[in-house]
């Protein structure tokens, strides 16, 4: 009989995640578990959040430095060619 494997597929779209990190949450809370994760862009980002089960840390982030331009905005576009501040958010 063969084993039946389960994966999951995360999308990018920078703040559109939210809604990913929010549909992880809810699969933790539900022990929903899947054999391989794999995203893009912001669904990996989550994606890691979820694969270590730190549920709530995405919109915790998100809601600490939404106000903060080195975050994500047109600032960090202009001065780095990213919206999303890679340096500030990774380092």
């Amino acid at each position: 009989m063969a084993t039946i494997k389960t994966g999951l597929v995360l999308e990018g779209g920078g703040v559109r995640g939210i809604y990913t990190a929010g549909m992880l949450d809810v699969f933790m809370e539900n022990g929903l578990h899947f054999d391989g994760v794999i995203g893009v862009s912001a669904g990996a980002v989550h994606g890691c959040s979820f694969l270590s089960n730190q549920r709530g840390r995405s919109i915790r982030y998100y809601k600490k430095y939404c106000r903060d331009p080195r975050f994500m905005g047109g600032r960090s576009l202009l001065t780095t060619g990213d919206i999303i501040g890679v340096d500030f958010c990774y380092h």
